[in-house]
């Protein structure tokens, strides 16, 4: 067998109180590539071991013998495990037992080698346990890596939270000292008053809500739930706090979807007045759903099969560009910065529970749209041999225009 030189010189360690096995051993793997360092018993190791460290200069590999004068070979190991010092381990032993092998194993050494070995066998060992070390750092890197990219999330998100938070705070008093004052005033500005921060009240408390849910990681209650009046709903729930001229196209013949009705209809009633709040009054806000059976090429992040559809666009502020599609999930970033504050964030985390799918579209001049797909109940949608492909057979057309409440 041929053992080629490593890509960059590993440091090994040898610590054997043998010479003419240290010496062999050493000639073997300086002769395979490695840069060797010896040490002729327990304490040597040690400091070698210490020496590496405080220099910078770490090793790749500790190769052990078990039976050495004064500190053995698990003398070693405890020492290095009291010290909080984590090096791949081989081995060495012409009088290890199965019993004594396994507690060496148990203690995180990655291989070992009996005594007399070949050339080979050492080299094959030695590759083994490199490879076993290699493959643990790049878990751990990548679980460091996750957990690195996990906290930065949650800052994004508990940032967009704090500020949607303090605006509705700020929407609350503002209304409540708007209502102080005019009390006594007959112009209907005190009742406003409070019902607009009854309202901002509201969409506080629905916020910690979701949040807390998916801290908790509460599963959604799915029920078999009829899609249409349930947007229709969201519609009205939403009417309150926008002042925008509407259209809504809803399939007649929407497929049923497995859901949990309160966590989606936030979703749309979050959407809706999300896409409503960037528009001024003679901007139109456009509801629209429809039957969809989706395959590989409709390139989507989804299994094929049926979907319904279901659409809010606006002709406000776009939401950053077609580039930053990650950014547009980003809790921090208000509609006036490009971003959507934490309910996206929030409704995004929903859907994907459902199985489902939320995207977003954005253009100059022409505002943004999201897009949400949920599975269809699968009952249902096999009963349907139908094929739509955005437009469904019966669609109902509601042009509204609202000033104030309904």
């Amino acid at each position: 067998m041929t053992h080629g030189a490593e890509r960059h010189k590993r440091r090994v360690l040898v610590a054997e109180d043998e010479p003419h096995c240290r010496f062999g051993i050493s000639v073997v793997l300086r002769g395979a590539g490695y840069e060797v360092i010896e040490a002729g018993d327990g304490d040597e190791a040690l400091m070698t071991i210490s020496r590496s460290k405080s220099e910078q200069k770490p090793l790749d590999l500790l190769i052990l013998d078990i039976q050495m004068p004064r500190l053995d070979g698990f003398g070693v190991l405890d020492e290095l495990a009291r010290r909080g010092i984590a090096i791949p381990t081989l081995i060495i032993t012409g009088h290890g037992d199965r019993q004594t092998l396994v507690e060496l194993l148990r203690r995180g050494c990655a291989d070992y080698v009996d005594k007399p070995f070949a050339p080979d066998d050492l080299l094959d060992a030695v590759k083994r346990a490199v490879n076993k070390a290699e493959q643990v750092s790049h878990e751990a890197k990548a679980e460091i890596e996750q957990a690195q990219s996990e906290r930065a999330d949650l800052a994004l998100l508990a940032g967009g939270v704090a500020q949607d938070l303090n605006n509705y705070l700020a929407l609350i008093l503002g209304h409540v000292e708007l209502a102080k004052h005019s009390a006594a005033s007959p112009s209907g500005q005190f009742e406003h008053g409070l019902e607009m921060a009854k309202i901002a009240s509201l969409r506080a408390r629905e916020l910690t809500s979701e949040l807390l849910s998916i801290a908790r990681g509460v599963l959604p209650n799915k029920r078999i739930t009829a899609l249409k009046p349930l947007i229709e709903q969201s519609v009205t729930l939403a009417s309150k706090e926008i002042r925008c001229q509407r259209e809504t196209e809803l399939a007649g013949d929407l497929w049923p979807v497995e859901i949990d009705a309160t966590q989606i209809q936030r979703v749309f009633q979050n959407l809706i007045v999300n896409a409503g709040q960037t528009m001024p009054e003679e901007g139109t806000l456009a509801i629209r759903a429809c039957n969809e059976r989706l395959d590989r090429s409709a390139g989507l992040p989804l299994h094929p099969g049926p979907y319904v559809h279901i659409s809010v666009s606006d002709t406000g502020a776009v939401i950053l560009g077609s580039d930053s599609e990650k950014r547009r999930f980003e809790p921090c970033l208000t509609a006036r910065e490009g971003g959507a504050g934490p309910w996206l964030t929030v409704a995004r985390s929903i859907i994907q529970n459902h199985g489902g799918y939320l995207a977003t579209r954005s253009a100059p001049a022409l505002g943004t749209a999201f897009d949400v797909y949920l599975p269809a109940a699968a009952e249902a949608a096999a009963a349907d041999t139908s094929t739509p492909v955005g437009a469904a057979s019966a669609v109902i057309r509601a042009r509204e225009r609202e000033h104030g409440e309904e």
